[in-house]
């Protein structure tokens, strides 16, 4: 299922690799999610364990949902606001110097 799921092709959810992709993305978002503002270089390391790829100098404001986390890229210099929702079932690409409003 989880070759089905990244060529788009439809899938269930629930089998038992997804489900452990979805789990892991779960623990790091709550690690990033509940990381305290005196402790950037901690928030950094858990967005950077969670997206597949972040680039220099790009700032993401908690809480932060995905689906699977890896299949996300920000490029550098960008800036996220608060509750962004990234449902990475198919990849996201966020490139250089983009900024995010809240909610989004």
């Amino acid at each position: 299922m989880k070759d089905r799921m990244l060529a788009g092709e439809p899938y269930l959810a629930d089998e038992p690799e997804i489900l452990a992709d979805l789990d892991r993305a779960a623990r790091l978002m709550e690690r990033f999610n509940s990381s305290p503002a005196s402790d950037p270089a901690g928030r950094l390391a858990a967005l950077r364990d969670l997206l597949g790829g972040l680039g220099e100098d790009t700032w993401v404001r908690p809480p932060l949902y995905v689906d699977y986390g890896t299949r996300i890229t920000i490029g550098p210099r960008s800036f996220v606001n608060f509750n962004a929702v990234l449902l990475d079932v198919a990849p996201i690409t966020i490139g250089a110097d983009v900024q995010i409003g809240p909610n989004v």
